[in-house]
């Protein structure tokens, strides 16, 4: 597979613009998570 340069600029955005997409779901799951496991070890 030949990997041009404008091939790769606009995978490499792509991959950007995605992963902050994905950071700030994550950011927020964990958060989800994090209170979720609070209530888990206070005994409901």
């Amino acid at each position: 597979m030949v990997f041009d340069g404008r091939f790769s600029a606009c995978f490499l955005r792509r991959i950007d613009a995605n992963s902050n997409g994905f950071k700030n779901r994550f950011a927020k799951s964990n958060l989800n998570f994090r209170s979720n496991l609070r209530r888990v070890l206070q005994g409901g």
